[in-house]
Protein backbone atom coordinates (compact mmCIF):
# COMPACT_ATOMS: atom_id res chain seq x y z
CA UNK A 1 0.00 0.00 0.00
CA UNK A 2 2.89 2.15 0.18
CA UNK A 3 3.31 2.47 -4.11
CA UNK A 4 4.01 5.97 -4.91
CA UNK A 5 6.13 7.73 -7.65
CA UNK A 6 9.80 7.96 -6.63
CA UNK A 7 10.55 10.65 -9.30
CA UNK A 8 14.09 11.36 -9.89
CA UNK A 9 15.45 8.70 -7.18
CA UNK A 10 14.08 5.94 -8.70
CA UNK A 11 15.83 7.04 -12.26
CA UNK A 12 18.89 7.73 -10.67
CA UNK A 13 18.77 4.43 -8.96
CA UNK A 14 18.04 3.08 -12.07
CA UNK A 15 20.77 3.92 -13.74
CA UNK A 16 23.28 3.40 -11.11
CA UNK A 17 21.64 -0.03 -11.17
CA UNK A 18 22.42 -0.64 -14.66
CA UNK A 19 25.98 0.48 -14.65
CA UNK A 20 26.28 -1.93 -11.37
CA UNK A 21 25.12 -4.85 -13.36
CA UNK A 22 27.39 -4.56 -16.26
CA UNK A 23 30.67 -4.85 -14.29
CA UNK A 24 29.19 -7.93 -12.50
CA UNK A 25 30.30 -11.70 -13.11
CA UNK A 26 27.08 -13.09 -14.66
CA UNK A 27 27.44 -16.05 -12.34
CA UNK A 28 25.51 -15.94 -8.46
CA UNK A 29 26.51 -16.44 -5.83
CA UNK A 30 25.65 -20.12 -3.81
CA UNK A 31 24.55 -20.09 -0.64
CA UNK A 32 25.65 -21.92 2.47
CA UNK A 33 23.49 -25.10 2.90
CA UNK A 34 21.29 -24.98 5.77
CA UNK A 35 19.64 -26.70 8.43
CA UNK A 36 16.71 -28.00 6.91
CA UNK A 37 14.20 -26.50 10.01
CA UNK A 38 15.50 -23.34 9.75
CA UNK A 39 15.33 -23.50 5.84
CA UNK A 40 11.64 -24.12 6.33
CA UNK A 41 11.31 -21.50 8.55
CA UNK A 42 12.64 -19.02 5.91
CA UNK A 43 10.26 -20.85 3.29
CA UNK A 44 7.63 -19.83 5.20
CA UNK A 45 8.49 -15.99 6.11
CA UNK A 46 10.01 -15.59 2.71
CA UNK A 47 6.19 -16.45 1.34
CA UNK A 48 4.93 -13.36 2.71
CA UNK A 49 7.47 -11.15 1.75
CA UNK A 50 9.38 -8.94 4.34
CA UNK A 51 6.69 -7.96 6.56
CA UNK A 52 6.47 -11.75 7.53
CA UNK A 53 10.39 -11.18 8.68
CA UNK A 54 10.08 -7.90 10.26
CA UNK A 55 6.74 -8.63 12.19
CA UNK A 56 8.91 -11.86 13.72
CA UNK A 57 11.35 -9.11 14.56
CA UNK A 58 9.20 -6.57 16.14
CA UNK A 59 7.19 -9.86 18.22
CA UNK A 60 10.51 -10.64 19.57
CA UNK A 61 11.47 -7.10 20.40
CA UNK A 62 8.01 -6.53 21.93
CA UNK A 63 8.28 -9.98 24.42
CA UNK A 64 11.82 -9.15 25.10
CA UNK A 65 10.30 -6.88 28.24
CA UNK A 66 14.03 -6.40 29.56
CA UNK A 67 15.85 -5.50 26.54
CA UNK A 68 18.34 -8.22 27.45
CA UNK A 69 18.40 -9.00 23.74
CA UNK A 70 17.04 -12.75 24.51
CA UNK A 71 13.77 -14.99 24.64
CA UNK A 72 13.45 -17.87 26.30
CA UNK A 73 11.72 -20.57 24.67
CA UNK A 74 8.02 -19.62 25.95
CA UNK A 75 8.60 -16.53 24.14
CA UNK A 76 10.39 -17.96 21.19
CA UNK A 77 7.46 -20.50 21.04
CA UNK A 78 4.45 -17.57 21.52
CA UNK A 79 6.36 -15.59 19.01
CA UNK A 80 5.95 -17.99 15.85
CA UNK A 81 2.77 -18.87 16.99
CA UNK A 82 1.40 -15.32 16.61
CA UNK A 83 3.14 -15.10 13.28
CA UNK A 84 1.38 -18.55 12.51
CA UNK A 85 4.52 -20.51 11.34
CA UNK A 86 3.77 -24.25 10.70
CA UNK A 87 6.36 -26.46 12.80
CA UNK A 88 5.68 -28.69 15.82
CA UNK A 89 6.71 -28.10 19.32
CA UNK A 90 9.33 -30.25 19.00
CA UNK A 91 10.45 -28.71 16.11
CA UNK A 92 10.45 -25.37 18.07
CA UNK A 93 12.35 -26.67 20.54
CA UNK A 94 15.29 -28.31 18.17
CA UNK A 95 15.50 -24.96 16.44
CA UNK A 96 15.76 -22.99 19.92
CA UNK A 97 18.29 -25.38 21.09
CA UNK A 98 20.52 -25.11 17.97
CA UNK A 99 20.89 -21.24 18.92
CA UNK A 100 21.08 -22.24 22.67
CA UNK A 101 24.50 -24.01 22.79
CA UNK A 102 25.50 -23.46 26.32
CA UNK A 103 22.02 -24.28 27.52
CA UNK A 104 21.25 -20.87 29.04
CA UNK A 105 17.68 -21.45 28.36
CA UNK A 106 17.42 -18.17 26.11
CA UNK A 107 18.75 -17.33 23.02
CA UNK A 108 19.75 -14.05 21.26
CA UNK A 109 16.44 -13.16 18.79
CA UNK A 110 19.76 -10.94 16.80
CA UNK A 111 21.35 -14.03 15.91
CA UNK A 112 18.42 -15.89 15.08
CA UNK A 113 17.09 -13.86 12.48
CA UNK A 114 20.34 -13.23 10.94
CA UNK A 115 20.47 -16.91 10.72
CA UNK A 116 17.25 -16.47 8.73
CA UNK A 117 17.51 -13.79 6.52
CA UNK A 118 21.46 -14.14 5.71
CA UNK A 119 23.06 -12.12 4.61
CA UNK A 120 23.51 -9.87 1.25
CA UNK A 121 25.62 -11.09 -1.79
CA UNK A 122 27.84 -8.61 -3.36
CA UNK A 123 25.54 -7.61 -5.84
CA UNK A 124 22.61 -6.75 -3.89
CA UNK A 125 24.62 -5.12 -1.04
CA UNK A 126 26.18 -2.86 -3.58
CA UNK A 127 22.99 -1.97 -5.21
CA UNK A 128 21.48 -1.16 -1.27
CA UNK A 129 24.34 1.07 -0.70
CA UNK A 130 23.67 2.94 -4.17
CA UNK A 131 20.17 3.10 -3.20
CA UNK A 132 21.65 4.36 0.33
CA UNK A 133 23.72 7.47 -1.02
CA UNK A 134 21.43 8.37 -3.34
CA UNK A 135 18.98 9.00 -0.87
CA UNK A 136 21.40 10.18 1.65
CA UNK A 137 22.71 13.47 -0.57
CA UNK A 138 24.74 15.33 2.06
CA UNK A 139 26.61 11.99 3.15
CA UNK A 140 25.83 12.15 6.87
CA UNK A 141 25.66 8.53 6.76
CA UNK A 142 21.91 8.95 8.42
CA UNK A 143 18.78 9.45 6.10
CA UNK A 144 16.23 11.51 7.88
CA UNK A 145 12.33 12.35 6.99
CA UNK A 146 13.52 15.81 4.87
CA UNK A 147 15.78 13.36 2.61
CA UNK A 148 12.79 10.62 1.93
CA UNK A 149 10.22 13.23 1.35
CA UNK A 150 12.73 14.60 -1.99
CA UNK A 151 12.46 11.28 -3.26
CA UNK A 152 9.22 10.03 -2.17
CA UNK A 153 5.95 11.66 -3.93
CA UNK A 154 3.40 10.52 -1.36
CA UNK A 155 0.94 12.61 -3.35
CA UNK A 156 -0.79 9.04 -4.94
CA UNK A 157 -0.62 7.54 -1.75
CA UNK A 158 -4.27 5.76 -1.31
CA UNK A 159 -4.16 6.74 2.35
CA UNK A 160 -3.70 10.71 1.20
CA UNK A 161 -5.99 10.84 -1.73
CA UNK A 162 -8.53 9.28 0.58
CA UNK A 163 -7.49 11.44 3.04
CA UNK A 164 -7.17 9.24 5.83
CA UNK A 165 -3.42 10.37 6.50
CA UNK A 166 -1.04 13.16 6.37
CA UNK A 167 2.18 13.60 4.45
CA UNK A 168 3.56 13.60 7.28
CA UNK A 169 1.87 10.87 9.00
CA UNK A 170 2.86 8.23 5.66
CA UNK A 171 6.58 9.59 5.09
CA UNK A 172 6.86 8.69 9.38
CA UNK A 173 5.16 5.14 8.56
CA UNK A 174 7.83 4.44 5.60
CA UNK A 175 10.38 5.83 7.85
CA UNK A 176 9.49 3.49 10.80
CA UNK A 177 9.72 0.68 8.79
CA UNK A 178 12.93 0.51 8.11
CA UNK A 179 13.69 -0.26 12.07
CA UNK A 180 12.80 -3.46 11.55
CA UNK A 181 12.85 -4.80 15.28
CA UNK A 182 14.50 -1.59 16.64
CA UNK A 183 14.05 1.76 18.07
CA UNK A 184 11.67 4.16 15.69
CA UNK A 185 13.56 7.69 16.48
CA UNK A 186 12.96 8.73 12.35
CA UNK A 187 16.30 8.15 11.27
CA UNK A 188 17.36 5.62 9.54
CA UNK A 189 21.26 4.30 8.90
CA UNK A 190 23.07 2.48 6.33
CA UNK A 191 23.17 -0.73 8.88
CA UNK A 192 19.64 -0.36 9.59
CA UNK A 193 19.02 0.32 5.47
CA UNK A 194 21.00 -2.72 4.99
CA UNK A 195 19.54 -4.85 7.21
CA UNK A 196 15.69 -3.81 6.25
CA UNK A 197 16.95 -4.94 2.64
CA UNK A 198 18.72 -7.97 4.12
CA UNK A 199 15.33 -9.17 4.59
CA UNK A 200 13.48 -8.26 1.72
CA UNK A 201 16.73 -10.20 -0.26
CA UNK A 202 15.96 -13.12 1.41
CA UNK A 203 12.39 -13.25 -0.40
CA UNK A 204 13.76 -12.63 -3.89
CA UNK A 205 15.27 -16.03 -5.08
CA UNK A 206 17.05 -14.44 -8.18
CA UNK A 207 18.82 -11.27 -8.68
Amino acid sequence: DRVANYGHWAEDLKAKRAAALAQEEASDEEEPEQDPLLKRLKTQLANRGAKGIAGLARLFKIMDDDASGGLCFAEFKKAMRDCQMVLTEMELLVLFKRFDRENTGSISYDNFLTAITGSLNKRRRKLVNMAFDVLDKDGSGVIELNDIAAAYDVSLHPDFVAGKRTKDAILREFMDGFDVGGVKDGKVTRDEFANYYSTVSCSIARD
